[in-house]
């Protein structure tokens, strides 16, 4: 249709373009030829008008011009449906954004994680529009947070980690409030969350513990079509039977096209459930990607059982579990396994091993697996497991002894 309407455009342009370049020379011999005609020549011009070859191929040019409007509307559909860049607030002399980035694509759980006073709550308050950033930009669905905010709240659901209700409101009243704040809501998904979390929504939000409370966000949130869910700590205060079924509507939003920010101290949730994730520390965004990038550089514990021989004498055995138990990474001073395990500690991306008897341990980086694999190609292997590190080793990592004290 686009096409069509250029060819019209052009068959205006057609009709002038002739009158304004007839040919002078044909237009004074036709005069000189028959001088008492001198109202043909424009009965002359008219079929030159209806048709004019080269002027046909100009709507196919404008045509071609028109196709990078189209692939600008491509680029528009993997645009972010969550955007920081280079974040920075500040409180007083307290910087406690410096520089964050983040990139959240649509239909994407992302995990945003980090210790008591890292920043995650500040990121979250400066994307609601609820505090301005000092610096740095952040989006949400192509729109700044803090300029459009309220034409962005219209599309998002919040649940914030310690949730104030009003109390003389029963829960069921509090959630219908929510709700009728947004244009899409299914009530029949509301009745069945009510259900599922195990909630009485006749009581008044005074008497509610904790975990009440944070069940009447999450209702609420979850039972409108929102189309991102920024999550602060959305399980505080619930039990693991409330934390599955969370997960089970985080589950659900995603598959009908959802975005999910979540902040959470319970990395095994945010393990399970997040496509991406985000490591803050001291304002700071020191690590992001798939879990299994964040492993890949990474070091993975391996456990390796040998197949008792008869070769092998106890005394052997307790030489092996006194002399190697030693890590060389640690201490920095050498040691050698004798015995089934001989020469394990010169062994490539071998560290921290510990042998007792037919068994070792040890992390391996995970560059090196070739090398340990060639090491026990002739051993008589009964036994071998490699399991990679959990999120939590790798928070771990990140933060060393610096995680159990508050940086801000």
């Amino acid at each position: 249709m686009a096409i069509q309407g250029v060819q019209e455009t052009k068959g205006v342009q057609t009709t002038e373009a002739p009158q304004q370049a007839q040919p002078a020379q044909p237009t004074q011999t036709t005069q000189q030829a028959q001088p008492m005609q001198q109202a043909q020549p424009t009965q002359q011009a008219q079929p030159t008008q209806q048709a004019q070859p080269p002027q046909q191929a100009q709507p196919t040019q404008q045509a071609q011009q028109a196709q990078p409007t189209q692939a600008k509307k491509t680029i528009k559909t993997t645009q972010p449906t969550l955007q920081t860049m280079g974040l920075k607030k500040r409180f007083g002399k307290t910087q406690a954004l410096d520089g964050v980035n983040l990139s959240v694509q649509a239909g994407e759980v992302y995990g945003f994680i980090g210790p008591n006073g890292a920043g995650k709550s500040t990121t979250i308050r400066v994307l609601l529009g609820i505090i301005k950033a000092n610096e740095g930009s952040a989006q949400i669905f192509g729109k700044d947070v803090w300029r459009d905010a309220v034409s962005i709240h219209k599309k998002i659901a919040y649940v914030p980690g310690d949730v104030n209700l009003w109390s003389n409101l029963s829960g069921g009243e509090v959630i219908d409030l929510f709700c009728r704040l947004r244009k899409q809501h299914e009530r029949s998904y509301r009745d069945e969350l009510i259900q599922r979390f195990e909630f009485d929504p006749t009581k008044k939000c005074g008497t509610y513990s904790k975990g009440n409370r944070q069940k009447v966000a999450l209702v609420a949130a979850f039972c409108t079509q929102a189309d991102l869910y920024i999550l602060d700590e959305p399980t505080s205060g619930l039990d693991p039977l409330m934390e599955q079924v969370f997960r089970q509507c985080v589950a659900k939003a995603k598959e009908r096209g959802a975005t999910v920010l979540l902040s959470s101290h319970i990395l095994s949730e945010v393990e399970q459930l997040c496509d991406r994730i985000s490591i803050i520390r001291a304002g700071k965004i020191i690590d992001s990607g798939t879990l299994a990038e964040m492993r890949h550089l990474t070091r993975n514990k391996v456990v390796v059982e040998l197949a008792s021989t008869t070769g092998t004498t106890k005394a052997t055995d307790a030489i092996n579990t006194a002399d190697a138990t030693k890590d060389t990474s640690a201490t920095g001073t050498p040691f050698h396994t004798d015995g089934q395990f001989s020469g394990l500690e010169n062994v490539s991306g071998v560290h921290e091993l510990s042998v007792n008897g037919n068994r070792a341990e040890f992390t391996l980086d995970n560059s090196h697996t070739a090398s340990m694999l060639a090491y026990f190609v002739e051993k008589n292997v009964a036994h071998m497991t490699s399991t990679p590190p959990t999120l939590e080793e790798l928070f771990m990592g990140h933060y060393g002894d610096s995680a159990n004290r508050m940086e801000r």
